[in-house]
């Protein structure tokens, strides 16, 4: 990673783009309320996707496409119909994320956000935002590597600094009582 490798992106006509995804990114998690935290996840998705697919990122632009369709399907969702809908959102995300390896896949790294993409839709399915929140988090870690691996900076500062975000948003929003008792 060089200075340049970092600043160059910075200075590319994508750069709004991105700062819109990150900006976005970063305010989703600190919604208390779950549909607005999706509908917040969608917008900040769909522009990442956009952005990777104009980096040249395929497999990353298809996850975050995925996502972002997850994240409004979320967010139009209420909370009564989740178990309802569970298995029709969940066989829809694994049949696009198939569809995706299969169209993008060129190494072992293009596994990697797809994968992560139907961990988050597992997690979506629960109706309290702090569990969304926590699976989030955990996802974050591959999706670095994948950033990293790949040479996509900008994303990789992204991811990092989304981490920090959704860890202050666990905390802040601690009421679950799984998570109460560990941070507690």
């Amino acid at each position: 990673m060089t200075f340049d490798s970092i600043i160059a992106p910075l200075l590319s006509p994508y750069a709004l783009i991105f700062l819109v995804s990150f900006l976005l990114g970063l305010a989703g998690p600190q919604f208390r309320n779950r549909r607005k935290m999706m509908g917040m996840k969608f917008a900040g998705d769909f522009s990442a996707a956009i952005y990777l697919y104009l980096m040249g990122g395929i497999s990353g632009a298809c996850a975050g496409m995925i996502a972002a369709t997850g994240a409004l399907i979320q967010a139009l969702t209420p909370a009564k119909y989740l178990k309802k809908t569970i298995w029709p959102r969940v066989i829809l995300a694994v049949i696009l994320s198939f569809a995706s390896v299969y169209f993008s896949y060129k190494t072992l790294l293009d596994i990697l956000p797809i994968s992560m993409v139907v961990i988050c839709r597992f997690g979506e399915l629960q109706s309290r935002a702090q569990h969304i929140r926590f699976v989030y988090w955990a996802t974050c870690f591959p999706w670095m590597v994948y950033h990293y691996m790949n040479g996509f900076y900008l994303p990789l500062i992204a991811c990092i600094f989304l981490c920090g975000s959704l860890l202050l948003s666990i905390i802040r929003h601690r009421n679950s009582p799984i998570l109460a008792s560990v941070i507690d």
